[in-house]
């Protein structure tokens, strides 16, 4: 998003505030990690990055005033940022610092960039609280972008007013341009993405046994237990970049979304659909979020434990998009589509005043 609007000029300078633990500490915080990976804004010109410094104590009740102190260069950089030029100020995940920021300047254009239940990723007082800040921040934002239906229902008190509105996810499809010559691989299913507690194990080993002349391939960083009794034919691999990520998705002759249906994947939109889709690759996926849409109206295969294996992979082939078809999907889901709304919203705030600032 952020690309996309300088890119357009309707915005010329970007403050990125990192996100903080909106938690409850865990026993992770005590282990100091450092990473060679560059920040994801560091490549975008005209972006300066804040990092917020603050406990992972922001559920607990007065407490939590002590982030305060860890907030005032932020602070203090936002402040020159938005008392120079007409400006937005934009949240992507609620927060205490995100309220008091919005509360600060009412002449700002602000919105909320809804892209999950939020809430739902966390449990007890962290859940209560993320709770409270979504709501808070809904309040103050003018506009509500929400990328899934389910997300605009959890908003009943905005829903039906014009400042909410559906902005899909999407894909930067120009990673796709110029990719190597990668032979598929008919004897492979696979998934790429984070495996955690929304990750249906139970459905993936029916499958591997079901299928046992088929290879299943995991790729991506684990969050959660992986059973012992793994068949064989699971192969599990690490966390690996985008361009990896692509590479090994040409290879799937089927592509793999198995996710519990459970109120965190309620909500949710997945940006692995666009990729697979747009690479061509015939998906299988549970019913979902928006994958029920998606499942019912025929652009991937549903599935759930019991299914008949082998017809089903006998089926996938059907599902592939070639040729205009292809074409006319990553034209219809590029980012470019998605944001065009917000572009068009940001140039009529500052339409005569080209220093627009984000």
């Amino acid at each position: 998003m952020v690309d996309y609007l300088l890119q357009q000029g309707a915005v010329t300078h970007v403050l990125w505030v990192d996100p903080y633990p909106t938690r409850l500490p865990k026993l992770r915080d005590l282990s100091i990690r450092f990473s060679s990976e560059k920040h994801v804004c560091e490549s975008i010109d005209g972006v300066k990055i804040s990092q917020p410094k603050a406990l992972p104590i922001e559920p607990l009740p007065v407490l939590h005033t002590i982030n305060r102190w860890g907030w005032r260069n932020t602070r203090a950089e936002i402040s020159s940022f938005v008392e120079i030029a007409p400006s937005i100020i934009g949240v992507g995940r609620p927060s205490r610092l995100a309220v008091d920021i919005l509360s600060r300047y009412p002449q700002a254009l602000k919105f909320m960039d809804i892209m999950d239940d939020f809430s739902a990723f966390y449990s007890g007082l962290s859940r209560f609280s993320m709770f409270l800040r979504e709501q808070e921040v809904a309040k103050l934002a003018d506009h509500l972008f929400c990328s899934a239906p389910a997300l605009m229902e959890r908003l009943p008190d905005f829903t039906f007013v014009r400042r909410c509105r559906l902005m899909p996810n999407g894909y930067p499809m120009k990673r796709l341009l110029n990719l190597p010559d990668i032979k598929r691989e008919s004897d492979l299913i696979g998934f790429v993405g984070t495996i955690a507690d929304w990750f249906d194990w139970p459905l993936v080993i029916e499958i591997a046994k079901a299928l046992p002349t088929k290879r299943i391939r995991l790729v991506g960083p684990v969050r959660c237990a992986v059973p012992s009794n793994l068949p064989m034919n699971i192969q599990m691999l690490p966390e690996c970049s985008l361009s990896e990520a692509i590479q090994h998705t040409l290879k799937f002759a089927v592509g793999l979304i198995p996710f519990k249906k459970n109120r965190l994947t309620k909500s949710v939109d997945p940006i692995k659909f666009y990729e697979m889709r747009a690479l061509g690759v015939p998906i299988w996926s549970t019913s979902f979020g928006t994958m029920e849409d998606r499942i019912k109206a025929g652009d991937v295969l549903g599935i759930s434990s019991g299914c008949d294996w082998e017809a089903l992979y006998g089926r996938s082939n059907q599902f592939r998009l070639r040729g205009k078809e292809l074409d006319r999907f990553r034209s219809e889901n590029d980012w470019s589509s998605r944001f065009k709304p917000l572009n068009e919203l940001f140039k009529k705030f500052h339409p005569d005043d080209p220093s627009g600032r984000y």
